[in-house]
Order: structure tokens, then C-alpha cells, then sequence
């Protein structure tokens, strides 16, 4: 009988609600949004050009996807946990880009705070693999809007993906 009058109730309510929460946040599928940053409420920036699948090496690179995620996985080379939104505690972030037509041996990643650039990467694609990724680490002061610029190794443009650091 001891037991049920120290059993703190609000401890079994707290621990459901850290469970809803962690199942809420990664359980989320990423959303997909358009080409271009509208607003600051748009959480993954994903592009997708259907119907790329039969592709021509002599085609010009084109982005496929480019999402910001928690990490990368290296045997099904797909991105873990793609959000749009993410703590201000978190360690550190990938931007990860898949590639149509002639995929370029090397990619920059240009990480952009606040449209500061803060660090410049250069990523080989993966094992003959159309994508690439590149690894961030993040500071709890610096939040706010980000960007990721994605450029080909000659310079072209190839597109952007938005994250915000709460």
C-alpha cells in the first residue's frame, strides 16, 4: 500500500508525454516542397525531376534531391531522419544531394548562415553512386534560417536546401 501513496502520477503522464513526443519527431515523413524558398515555414526542400531514371551521361548534371537530415546510411545511401527543422543542441547535420545525367566527380557544399557563408565542403560522389553528401557541425548560438548551396566542381549551380536551427 506504501507504494501507491509515494507513486508520483504526474511521473507516468511526463513519461507518456516524452514518448508521444520522440515518436512525433521521428516518425514525421519529410515533406515536399517546390523548387524555391517561399517562406520560412517550409520544413525539407526537396526537387524532384520524374522521370529521370532513364538518364544520358552526355545530359548536364541535374539535382535530384537535396534535403538536410540527421545522418546518412551508408549501405542503402538514402538520408536518415530528413527534416526541415532541428534543434539548436544538435551536434551536427548532413545536406544530402542525389544527381541525374552527368553526375560531376566532385560537389561543394557552400553552408550558409543568415546569407553568411560560414564553411565551404567538397564532397567526391559516392562509389560511382549518383549522390553525395556533406557533414556540418552545428553551434547552439547560431540559430535561426540556414542554407545549403550546391555546386558542381566547374561552378554551376545545382541548387539550395533551407533548414532552420531552433
Amino acid at each position: 500500500m506504501k507504494f501507491l501513496k509515494d507513486f508520483k502520477f504526474l511521473w507516468f503522464f511526463e513519461l507518456l508525454f516524452l514518448v508521444f513526443a520522440f515518436y512525433y519527431v521521428y516518425k514525421k515523413p519529410p515533406e515536399k516542397i517546390s523548387n524555391t524558398k517561399n517562406s520560412s515555414t517550409q520544413n525539407v526542400k526537396m526537387v524532384a525531376d520524374k522521370g529521370q531514371e532513364n538518364y544520358s551521361p552526355l545530359e548536364e548534371t541535374r539535382l535530384v534531391t537535396a534535403v538536410v537530415c540527421l545522418d546518412v546510411d551508408d549501405e542503402t545511401l538514402k538520408p536518415l531522419v530528413a527534416k526541415g527543422t532541428f534543434s539548436r543542441y544538435i551536434d551536427y547535420l548532413y545536406c544530402f544531394a542525389e544527381f541525374s545525367g552527368a553526375v560531376p566527380a566532385e560537389v561543394i557544399f557552400n553552408w550558409n548562415y543568415r546569407d553568411r557563408l560560414i564553411e565551404q565542403k567538397k564532397a567526391k560522389t559516392s562509389r560511382g553512386n549518383r549522390v553525395a553528401w556533406s557533414k556540418m557541425t552545428m553551434s547552439a548560438e547560431k540559430t535561426g534560417e540556414w542554407r545549403v548551396e550546391i555546386f558542381s566542381s566547374n561552378g554551376d549551380h545545382l541548387g539550395n536546401a533551407y533548414f532552420i536551427l531552433r
